[in-house]
């Protein structure tokens, strides 16, 4: 006992600073048996209320694949019926065997689960397409996985479901069609169509079905998420919103199984880090059975917390480019970061095992007792990240976790930059006042601080990266939409999306790219507040002065990119990067209307700042596409002209998804138009 904790527990010599907090202690950790007549019977732990012990055997994962009915002294209570959109989830997973993931309870071999599985599930009709199943995976796997690590490669095997290895060679053949010619490339491209309109049919009618039982596997999410991906980026209009369909419905039947909550789904969590003590794997005591049930409790728990962190990733990139409201808050989500890139793509035990024990992350839970690897409170959720990173001092242990995870800072930066949007629209929706007259409301102060805080951070991490880039290795396409999406960040809170400020809602991605890149370029007007207010208003593109440099370093890799860069580059980042191009549009026109006012007023100067943003992005062009010439004078119109090709060129590039085919002809349209 110390005079700083002079109430201690007379049961366990528990020490508390105040008396309340041990009598607390004593309630709830050595009340009598007889105070607790409701028990567990998956874990036997006892309750003193009925209900506290329903609700936490609905939950717990003692057993798996059983009714639960917890037994009490009076009488037993039923189990109540989940949703109709939660019985189709549960009846996907009955075909996965229990205590398994993909297979993950043989030792894995990805060539062969990666193909023959794919090979049985194909519909026979396509004949020779069904024999180069293998070539559609490979693609899938080095084209898109990159981007988004959604799936663990190793785990997949010949027991995985064909509704999840069907989507990977949709996803697949979309990749395989650009490179082919001909009647080949449109059946490749039915193929990757017919496969994605069967998932969708099957998803849709197992979500009207009725079943019983609450088993959670993985595969299903994955392969809802990677359906609604296909569908809002592949397809049409009409796709789009069969993908939105299938967001919504996924999104209600998460809220209605609480996966949104990590202690919901798992109530125990990393049960594999506790079975798995320091002292078993320091002295190599631990039997290769053993080691795979842990490797297969991590796989499925992280392949869990992926899943509903790309599910709220999605939701707001599908979303946005559209003006549509995200489904889901960051208030609703708990779940803690996931771990290291290096850990989730181990293909063996004990491969994974080795890497374990030199985490930090992992050595501050094996051991909680040393005080300077105490577990970081910040790596508990995206908002308890983002809180840390606000402050001048975030920690230093949350710092090294997101370097080691770049998909981790890409999902924290989709919750950043939903929160300025969504204070941007908050803001926007009121009308102008003596105070504040401009048609343009800005963040505060503090908030505009707090944000800049945390991009600071995130870029730093970035430059600490090695200058040669082919040394991010498989993680290059995830640091490099990094650095897009925090450069896409700064300019949103200098110039709010247009398709926000001007109240306009599109029916797609491509439609609301298509009608922003007309609002940029002045063809549409749209706005909540008077028309009047917005002519006063119309300057500002001066503030691209601050962040010319990054823009600029932006524009010149978009240039530079080569067309299996462009292939590489997900669709959520090529829409991203659209928005920085877009804004360096708006300001170099602006630049060069001010330059030609300024001319005929006698006043251009060469330094000025219209004349330094112009001669900026010409430059850049110019030098890397051969288009338009640096000058020292009045812009003439080829100028202006010539960033529009380069426009041009990046969406000819990025033909793999349907937004490129989509935005072609606009460009063309524009270029033609001489505007």
């Amino acid at each position: 006992m110390s005079p700083d904790r002079p109430f201690v527990c007379d049961t366990c010599a528990k020490i508390f600073t105040r008396n309340e907090n041990l009598e607390r202690h004593k309630l709830s950790k050595h009340q009598g048996e007889h105070l607790r007549p409701f028990e567990c019977p998956r874990c036997q732990t006892r309750f003193s209320r009925k209900d506290v012990c329903k609700r936490h055997a609905e939950r717990c994962r003692g057993q798996r694949g059983k009714t639960i009915r917890v037994q009490t002294p009076d009488s037993p209570f039923d189990d109540c019926a989940p949703s109709s959109i939660v019985r189709g989830l549960l009846q996907m997973t009955d075909a996965m065997p229990p205590g398994s993931i993909h297979g993950l309870n043989r030792s894995p071999s990805p060539n062969d689960a990666w193909s023959q599985s794919t090979l049985q599930a194909l519909p026979s009709a396509f004949g020779e397409l069904k024999r180069n199943a293998e070539t559609y995976i490979l693609a899938y796997r080095d084209y898109f996985h990159p981007s988004l690590p959604l799936l663990h490669q190793s785990s997949l095997s010949t027991q995985s479901p064909p509704l999840l290895l069907n989507i990977i060679v949709a996803i697949g053949c979309v990749y395989k069609a650009s490179d082919l010619t001909g009647q080949e490339a449109v059946s490749c491209v039915e193929l990757s169509r017919s496969l994605f309109d069967a998932g969708h049919d099957e998803i849709q009618s197992l979500t009207k079905s009725a079943s019983r039982g609450l088993k959670k596997r993985p595969w299903a999410m994955q392969a809802w998420l990677l359906h609604i991906i296909y569908g809002a980026y592949v397809g049409d209009t009409t796709r789009y919103q069969k993908a939105k369909q299938l967001l919504r419905t996924l999104v209600d039947c998460v809220h209605d199984l609480g996966l949104l909550k990590q202690t919901a789904t798992y109530p125990h969590p990393r049960p594999w880090l506790q079975a798995l003590t320091y002292e078993e794997a320091s002295h190599e005591s631990l039997e290769a059975t053993d080691l795979q049930s842990y490797w297969a409790m991590y796989m499925e728990e992280e392949s869990m917390k992926l899943c509903v962190h790309t599910l709220m990733f999605l939701d707001f990139h599908i979303l946005s480019p559209c003006n549509l409201r995200s489904q889901t808050s960051a208030v609703d989500f708990d779940w803690e970061l996931p771990f290291s890139s290096a850990l989730w793509d181990t293909s063996t035990p004990a491969e994974w095992l080795q890497l374990l024990l030199d985490d930090p992350r992992i050595r501050a839970h094996v051991e909680p007792d040393e005080i300077l690897c105490l577990p970081c409170p910040s790596t508990k959720s995206l908002t308890l990240a983002a809180q840390s990173l606000m402050t001048d001092t975030p920690s230093i242990h949350l710092l090294s976790a997101l370097e080691g995870s770049p998909i981790t800072i890409i999902f924290l930066l989709t919750s950043i930059d939903a929160l300025v949007r969504d204070m941007t629209r908050s803001l926007y929706q009121l009308p102008p006042t003596l105070a504040d007259p401009s048609a343009f409301h800005i963040l505060s102060q503090n908030q505009n601080r707090q944000i800049a805080a945390v991009l600071k951070h995130l870029s730093g991490l970035i430059r600490e990266q090695p200058e040669d880039t082919t040394s991010y290795g498989s993680e290059r396409p995830l640091w490099a939409a990094v650095e897009r999406m925090c450069v896409a960040i700064k300019i949103a809170l200098y110039r709010p999306d247009d398709l926000l400020i001007k109240g306009v809602v599109d029916s797609s991605v491509t439609d609301g790219l298509a009608t922003a890149t007309h609002l940029a370029l002045g063809r549409y007007t749209g706005s909540r507040r008077s028309l009047q207010s917005l002519i006063q208003h119309s300057s500002g593109d001066d503030a691209m002065l601050p962040l010319l440099e990054e823009t600029i370093t932006i524009l010149d890799s978009v240039l530079t990119n080569s067309r299996q860069d462009a292939m590489r580059e997900p669709p959520w980042i090529t829409v991203t990067s659209y928005r920085i191009l877009l804004a360096i549009w708006h300001s170099m026109r602006w630049a060069a209307a001010e330059m030609r006012r300024r001319a005929e007023l006698g006043t251009h100067a060469r330094f000025d700042t219209p004349t330094v943003i112009f001669n900026s992005v010409i430059g850049v062009v110019s030098d890397r596409t051969g288009i338009g010439a640096y000058h020292d004078g009045v812009p003439v119109p080829g100028d202006e002209t010539c960033f529009s090709q380069a426009i041009l060129r990046f969406w000819i590039d990025r033909s793999v998804w349907a937004m490129g085919s989509s935005m072609v002809p606009i460009l063309e349209e524009i270029i033609s138009a001489g505007i």
